[in-house]
């Protein structure tokens, strides 16, 4: 069964632009290049040395959790371009049509090392193929797709933004684009009308149940609803456990790194609180604790980074918009506490008061 989740609104444009003739291995940008990147790394090193092919492996961070660990190249095919996207258990085929192999001979003839035999040959499972729409070449005027672009703005610092800028312009006038001063205020005239800015509610609802022949209050519904300037609006509910571990850190308005949930008493005990009362949740699910998460290349570490990735991507899903995710999902890295940006004391308090929480 292939791990591989493409995001609803397609790939990264990173990945869809990642150039002819090289490989990248996507990684958790939380994690970094982690021991299993590396052995795929090695693994295709071996390959190209049996096979005398060429090779220029890379790695690229991605956002979309669903892509982790995921090799990718770009490809020539009869139906276009084409972005192979493959795991361990489809590697051996995509390497093939990357290189030019006849994927039959060289599964009827190579032996691997011992050191790779947790990686099948053939099998049900062959990479994805997503086809890159064709290029046209721009013309004059504004268009969303004109060479200059302020979608950078986004960008995480003032001084970045400004390189960029400075950048763009600076190629405009080496290869006499032909962008003009007009132009470029233009685009950010649209841009600015157009930024979508988003609010958040979380939706919980009630209902009442019987115990020992007393009413009480349990919740029947739970989900998040992110509302743009306008009027879009968009329905999230990410897993059970994801869910109440995004709960948990809105309850946190400076964050928490990792390290520092990591046997966090009063962060399992909300989280505990939380998830028991969700709907569709299993007690076979829930974890003991926190504890672990100090290791960064730890299975514990890496299967909570995953609880937050279900987060993030829901939302990219749904907003195709990275100023939503960096506002409304669990956002930080290694030295950045996660928090949730856009949380405030409205949504603590009701939080605390739908749960029961102190």
């Amino acid at each position: 069964m292939s791990t591989i989740k493409i995001p609803h609104n397609g790939l990264p444009n990173e990945v869809t632009n990642i150039p002819f003739g090289q490989i990248f291995i996507l990684t958790c940008p939380y994690l970094g290049v982690t021991a299993k990147n590396i052995h795929m790394m090695q693994f295709i090193l071996s390959m190209t040395k049996d096979f005398s092919q060429s090779h220029n492996i890379n790695t690229m961070p991605v956002q979309y959790s669903g892509l982790w660990d995921s090799i990718v190249c770009k490809v020539m095919t009869e139906k276009g371009d084409q972005i192979l996207i493959s795991n361990k258990d489809s590697i051996i085929e995509m390497l093939c049509e990357f290189w030019g192999l006849n994927y039959s001979s060289v599964c009827g003839s190579y032996t691997l090392p011992d050191r790779y035999k947790s990686i099948p040959l053939g099998g049900k499972i062959h990479p994805i193929r997503v086809t890159l729409p064709s290029f046209k070449e721009p013309v004059s005027g504004l268009e969303k797709d004109d060479n200059i672009s302020l979608h950078f703005l986004g960008a995480s610092s003032r001084e970045k933004v400004w390189g960029n800028i400075r950048s763009s312009i600076i190629d405009n006038l080496n290869h006499n684009y032909g962008i003009t001063l007009d132009d470029i205020i233009a685009i950010y005239k649209e841009e600015e009308k157009n930024r979508k800015t988003y609010t958040l509610d979380i939706e919980i609802e009630p209902k009442t149940v019987y115990e020992k022949g007393k009413p009480v209050e349990r919740i029947k519904k739970c989900g998040f609803k992110l509302t743009d300037n306008f009027g879009g609006e968009y329905y999230y509910a990410p897993p059970v456990k994801s869910m109440a571990i995004y709960l948990t850190f809105m309850l946190f308005p400076e964050g928490l790194t990792i390290k520092q949930v990591s046997g966090n008493k009063k962060f399992y005990d909300a989280f505990k609180e939380i998830y028991l009362q969700l709907p569709r949740h299993s007690l076979k699910n829930l974890p003991k604790n926190f504890d672990g998460l100090s290791e960064t290349d730890s299975n514990p570490y890496t299967l909570f980074l995953q609880e937050l990735g279900a987060i993030r991507d829901a939302i990219l899903d749904l907003t195709n918009d990275n100023s939503a995710r960096e506002k409304f999902a669990v956002e930080g890295n290694g030295t950045i506490p996660f928090r949730v940006a856009g949380a405030t004391d409205e949504h603590r308090e009701k939080i605390k008061r739908k749960f029961g929480l102190k």
